[in-house]
């Protein structure tokens, strides 16, 4: 999963590691800025500020290098909200190897589902319940990821219509996770 804030990758080919986040960089940004989703990325007050922040900082430029590596030896990104976040650095990436969750399991002219809703909805998992951690999206993104495929290989399951479950279910309650 990547983020505006800062970067998480987890995938290894032959599963060994499978799931462990092998970057988690956070951007270091030269003047802090107020953004309306901090809320929603879990970066704290002074995390991205290179003089007093006890995160691991990189540069825009850094990461975007970074970027273009992984996606020139072609690597799948996999994440929540990847097509948003990815225009922040004006990076181009194809279809195939953007695999963006918050699009896949939208509906056309609908909101994004909330990444905490689909994985209580489709994985029964209550994540995101102390606020945001980058790794533990990062890793129920692939999992939501792994259902998306499990659900279109299968051609006894009308995707379509889970789509259209989720979104009743997520109306009916609010997009809040029943506890």
């Amino acid at each position: 999963m990547f983020s505006t804030k800062n970067l998480q990758f987890a995938h290894c080919r032959d599963g060994s590691l499978e799931g462990v986040a092998f970057v988690d960089d956070y951007i270091a940004q030269a003047e802090q800025k107020v953004e309306f989703l901090a809320q929603y990325c879990g970066v704290k007050p002074g995390d991205l500020e290179p003089t007093i922040s006890n995160k691991p900082l990189t540069s825009p430029k850094a990461a975007y290098l970074r970027l273009r590596c992984l996606r020139d030896l072609g690597v799948k990104f996999v994440g929540y909200g990847l097509n948003s976040d990815f225009q922040v650095f004006n990076f181009q990436a194809s279809k195939e190897s953007l695999l963006d969750i918050a699009q896949l399991f939208c509906l056309p002219g609908e909101i994004s589902v909330p990444l905490r809703f689909m994985a209580w909805y489709f994985l029964g998992m209550h994540v995101q319940k102390s606020g945001r951690n980058s790794i533990e999206d990062a890793q129920t993104s692939l999992k939501l990821y792994r259902k998306y495929k499990e659900l279109n290989d299968d051609p006894s399951v009308d995707f379509s219509a889970a789509v259209q479950r989720l979104y009743r279910a997520g109306r009916q309650h609010d997009w809040n996770v029943p506890a």
